[in-house]
This record gives structure tokens, C-alpha cells and sequence, in this order.
């Protein structure tokens, strides 16, 4: 078995039920959200625009790089439409700056629902 938690342990939130509704009915019209882990602000518009003509209008962008927050406000003020997520989110403070930055949906690989909680509260705000 690989390394790290199996995909079904991985955790997905929204801001809202309804969104999540949403966001749910639109994954499965796209079928697939590419995870990009981008090394520069400069890589993400081009790369977005490109999934989004091929079909792709959505993606979630992982927390792993120093430069995920300001690829997603990037992204967001450019292409609101694109369903918009970040993901290996590991605390409730890189939640809310993930959400604060435009991302829709929260991806992790345990989620807890108090930390969801406090990001809900927080979005409300």
C-alpha cells in the first residue's frame, strides 16, 4: 500500500450545504479536478485557462507550496467561474486563508469537523 492516508480518508468542505450540493453536481458533470501543486503565480492563469478550454473548468490547488494562497486569489479574481478548491490543507488557519483567497472547496486528508466548523464560522463572518 502507498504511503500516506488511502483516498477514501481524504475530507472535502464547503462553505454552505447548498454549495456543497453544488460543487458536488459539478464535479461529477466535469468528472474529473486536477490537483496542481504550483512552484510559481506565474504557472497558474496559464494553466487554468488552458484546463478550462480543454473542458476542465475547475481545479484544486495544493497547499504544499509557499505560492498556493496567492495562485488561488490569482485564479479566482481572473476566472470566477472555475470551480475553485485547495487542497492538502492541514490546519484551520491555511483554511481560512484558502477560502479568504477565493477557493470554494476545502480538500484534506483529515478534515475534522470542528476544524470545518471554525472555517464555516469564519466564512459566514
Amino acid at each position: 500500500m502507498p504511503k500516506g492516508l488511502p483516498h477514501a480518508h481524504r475530507r472535502v468542505y464547503c462553505k454552505g450545504e447548498m454549495r456543497y450540493e453544488s460543487h458536488r453536481r459539478k464535479v461529477y458533470q466535469i468528472g474529473i479536478i486536477p490537483v496542481i501543486a504550483f512552484n510559481s503565480v506565474d504557472e497558474a492563469l496559464p494553466l487554468c485557462k488552458a484546463l478550462a478550454e480543454g473542458g476542465l473548468p475547475a481545479a484544486e490547488v495544493t497547499f504544499r507550496t509557499a505560492c498556493a494562497e496567492e495562485c488561488i486569489r490569482k485564479i479566482h479574481e481572473e476566472m470566477p467561474e472555475m470551480l475553485l478548491g485547495a487542497g492538502t490543507v492541514l490546519t484551520t488557519e491555511q483554511a481560512d486563508r484558502a477560502m479568504a483567497a477565493g477557493a470554494s472547496f476545502i480538500v484534506a486528508p483529515a478534515l475534522t469537523l470542528r476544524s470545518a466548523s471554525t472555517s464555516s464560522t469564519r466564512a459566514a463572518s
